[in-house]
């Protein structure tokens, strides 16, 4: 893993930004349920956030691809930021990580950067959504056998 540190100013402060190359890997889990439900303190709260998380995913990704396309670095930002998020609350680190970097690129005005990054924060996306289908899989046969 490389480091590396970028820095700016802005209205006069020094800012220093360390990003660790490579951070997101396939050891880093795509989802957490445990952790999530520990840090959340319920079971039905992670389920309800992975449930709304699965329902907006894809309109989020379409429109994050329209702001691409059309070069708008607010939307770009404002979307990979409604990405982070909630990936935050169920802990999925890959998806919070790649959608933070694209973020921080939009921030520093890293124009090639943001579109260097954007395939790895699709992919991330894509895999996460099929681990969240599998959890709601897995839960629902869970309720439905229970009965």
């Amino acid at each position: 893993m490389s480091i590396k540190a970028h820095y700016y100013v802005t209205e006069g402060r020094l800012y220093i930004i360390i990003i660790m190359a490579d951070e997101i890997s396939d050891s880093a889990p795509i989802l957490d349920p445990a952790g999530a439900i520990a840090g959340l303190e319920s079971d039905e709260l992670f389920n309800t956030l992975i449930d709304a998380y699965d329902a907006t995913l894809i309109n989020t990704l379409k429109d994050l691809k329209v702001a691409m396309d059309s070069f708008d670095y607010k939307e770009i930002r404002m979307k990979s930021h409604s990405l982070k998020g909630p990936s935050s609350y169920i802990h999925a680190e890959r998806v919070r990580r790649a959608a933070e970097i694209v973020q921080q690129n939009v921030d520093k005005q890293e124009g090639p950067n943001i579109f260097k990054n954007y395939p790895m924060l699709i992919k991330e996306c894509i895999i996460l959504r099929r681990e969240v289908r599998i959890h709601v899989a897995k839960r629902e046969s869970t309720i439905i056998s229970s009965t």
